[in-house]
């Protein structure tokens, strides 16, 4: 199994050589599995085969392909190159990412590889592998407030809950920033932090520029003013063209993921300033709130990711969704 950190709780399970159970203490174990408060995927392997399943969040889901008996999986979509073709590519999948409508589940681009998403499940033998979506969420249609409902109880309900989200991960403040773009996600989200934590919280951003540049400048200011955050960080992103001379992609060229982050040169840019700073962990908001790690792969390129759904970061990550 791999699972996600968990502030307080024990993240490895530690053997020394297999151990051989009875029926209900596997039962028990794999149980655990299934309760794990963070984002998990374990595999079972039996005489029918194998069973991969992933607990709540996927926010970083495991492509798999299946081909001549073999099961191959990855947390990146380019290490399936191999089995990506044009003659591959679904269509509506294609479709859905250029009108910027793609879907969480199991189809991909290609329809030689499925994804392993939130709470689903894949079955793997020889002859082929079988993709099944959990039961329905109970809670289909949004549901209407309580009566007496007012805008503090929303607010407190709301701030209850991020704290909540960032109990349940280890955090050290100081090496910590959170991604203000200016956006409605990415303020809520790096103003909960930055009361927790007073100024030891830096705040970080890609700058857009254009004629929206003068507007996201101002509501940052706004917020970073009111607010006790350590000194900002930030980039402006047409220094950091894609596929200018010297950018990351020309200076390592390598199959990119239709799903990266568009503007990786800039982000890389970006990450580099943070790393130089000490800051290890940056949190993010893109219609999605995770906890993404800064590292560096050893003897590699500084690369940062957006994680989106169907796209989970091989190294750096600055952002998420």
């Amino acid at each position: 199994m791999v699972r996600e950190r968990a502030a307080g709780r024990a993240s490895l399970l530690r053997s020394t050589a297999p151990v051989r159970v009875d029926a209900a203490v596997y039962a028990r174990s794999l149980e655990e599995c299934r309760q794990w408060p963070l984002q998990s995927v374990w595999i079972e392997a039996g005489p029918a085969g194998l069973r991969l399943e992933t607990g709540l969040g996927g926010v970083c889901p495991l492509y798999l392909a299946h081909e001549k008996g073999r099961l191959t999986g990855s947390w990146q979509l380019m290490d399936l190159r191999e089995h990506q073709a044009p003659g591959r590519l679904d269509e509506k999948e294609v479709m859905r990412l250029l009108t910027g409508h793609p879907r969480y589940g199991h189809d991909t681009l290609f329809t030689s590889i499925k994804r392993l998403s939130e709470r689903s499940s894949a079955y793997a033998d020889a002859e082929g592998l079988r993709m099944v979506y959990p039961d329905p969420a109970e809670h289909a249609q949004p549901s209407e407030l309580s009566a007496g409902t007012d805008g503090p109880a929303l607010v407190g309900a709301f701030e209850a809950l991020v704290d909540h989200i960032y109990a349940r991960r280890p955090l050290t403040p100081a090496q910590t920033a959170a991604q203000l773009s200016g956006g409605k996600d990415s303020t809520n989200l790096a103003i909960s932090l930055a009361l927790a934590h007073p100024g030891l919280i830096t705040p970080c951003a890609l700058l857009i520029g254009g004629e929206a540049g003068p507007q996201q400048i101002a509501r940052r200011r706004m917020v970073i003013d009111r607010t006790g955050f350590a000194p900002d960080i930030t980039v402006p992103a047409a220094e950091h063209p894609p596929l200018a001379p010297g950018s990351l992609r020309r200076a390592h060229p390598e199959a990119v993921s239709p799903l990266d982050e568009p503007h990786l040169e800039a982000a890389d840019a970006l990450a580099q300033a943070l790393m130089a700073r000490g800051i290890t962990t940056v949190v993010t908001g893109f219609g999605g709130d995770e906890v993404a790690r800064v590292r560096r792969p050893d003897g590699g390129p500084l690369r940062t990711r957006r994680r989106r759904p169907g796209a989970a970061s091989g190294s750096t990550t600055c952002s998420a969704r």
